[in-house]
């Protein structure tokens, strides 16, 4: 990864006329191009005057400084990435980070957000997992105080196993999982044995069992409201509930805290849905664009990395719809592949399978070894998407 150099956001800069946002960020510190105050007031002078110009930041660079000038030159909402207030888990989480300097930072943005005569967002995001969650409603009490507007909360995207015994939550839909839990709880043999003769019912065989009679039952009320069961991945995650359950009491505090100061809070799920699924980019009509220039759907997409989801490890391929060093913006969004794209997200939940509630899924299936098709013929899939489900968010 490079930072994008003057040329390349000069021409793209053209086509902020029509545009209400402009997120200046990507998977880097945005701070540490040599640029990014002149892209900040180019984007100013080129917007319409509603316009937002916003970004994300880690705070190490965010000096009192650097944060007069952004106010000069007219940035409109400033989000700085804190997972915790507590200094040693901040400086753990964020490793090589000094996290003292990050909450000064904060402070400082803060006072000056009062002094400006603009309006500024002020905002934190938050990712959680095993190690802050409860960290959250204190998060929010003090953000409180630093006069914050919003707090951005998502889970922790695992990309390998290690990240993935960290995370607080279920791939499996709430809906089948209540079915399974209120069915199965308590009966390891049963689930085993529903387990065990799924699996034998996908290749024509009924063994007509007790456990096939409840099985039968099953996944008829599953399917009554729209859903699968995905027995194996329930057998791997039903001792993890606990903490799921907790992280929903944590987030009630948090949420009663929020209204009592009044931050917007924005929490991801605590259980998917698969009859909900959205994509957020697409439903914001948003671009995103590599420092090199090249267009691709979303952040997930930008390049390729590994992900471990459903107890399995993938790999998700970028995915590149044009090049704007080459090509101009409305030529690339108007390119076929990419409405084809951007129209199948906008019926997500009747279009594309969720692997979560899909017992092949923890299977072996073929279609989960990357986000090349999914088992619908869509190319890419996004049948994995955490994003998509809310268990992930993204400041968009």
């Amino acid at each position: 990864m490079t930072d994008m150099g003057m040329g390349l956001y000069r021409k793209i800069s053209k086509s902020f006329g029509g545009l209400k946002k402009v997120n200046l960020y990507g998977l880097g510190e945005p701070l540490v191009n040599p640029n990014f105050l002149e892209m900040v007031k180019m984007a100013r002078e080129r917007l319409p005057k509603e316009g937002i110009i916003s970004f994300t930041t880690n705070g190490s660079l965010l000096t009192p400084n650097v944060t007069d000038k952004l106010l000069e030159v007219g940035i409109d909402s400033v989000f700085i990435s804190i997972d915790t207030l507590d200094p040693k888990k901040l400086g753990y989480i964020r490793e090589g980070s000094e996290p003292m300097k990050i909450i000064e930072n904060l402070k400082y943005l803060a006072n000056a957000k009062k002094r400006s005569k603009r309006e500024l967002e002020l905002g934190i995001e938050s990712v959680l997992m095993r190690g802050n969650y409860l960290d959250l409603p204190e998060l929010v009490e003090r953000a409180a105080q630093y006069e914050v507007d919003q707090i951005l909360v998502s889970n922790v995207i695992p990309y390998n196993e290690m990240i993935a015994k960290s995370f607080i939550y279920t791939t499996i839909s709430g809906v089948p999982l209540d079915i399974l839990r209120t069915t199965l709880a308590g009966n390891e043999q049963l689930v085993l044995r529903s387990t065990y003769e799924f699996l034998y019912r996908v290749y024509g065989k009924d063994l007509g069992s007790t456990a096939t009679a409840t099985l039968s039952s099953i996944l008829k009320k599953a399917g009554e409201k729209g859903y699968w069961l995905n027995f194996p991945l329930f057998m791997k995650t039903k001792e993890e509930m606990g903490i799921v359950e907790k992280v929903a009491e944590v987030f009630h505090r948090s949420l009663k805290l929020a209204r009592q100061y009044g931050v917007k809070l924005r929490l991801p799920a605590v259980y998917p849905d698969a009859r909900k699924r959205h994509c957020p980019y697409v439903d914001k009509n948003a671009m995103v664009v590599r420092s090199d220039g090249k267009v691709v759907p979303c952040l997930e997409f930008a390049y390729t990395h590994p992900l471990y989801v459903n107890e399995h490890l993938k790999t998700v391929y970028e995915v590149i719809f044009g090049d704007l060093s080459k090509e101009e913006v409305d030529e690339v969004w108007e390119k076929e592949e990419y409405v084809r794209f951007r129209d199948v997200r906008r019926r997500f939940s009747d279009e594309i399978p969720w692997c979560g509630d899909c017992v092949y899924s923890t299977q072996g299936c073929f279609f989960v070894d990357t986000n090349e098709m999914d088992c619908y013929m869509n190319r890419p899939s996004c049948s994995e998407c955490l994003y998509s489900v809310d268990l992930a968010q993204c400041n968009v």
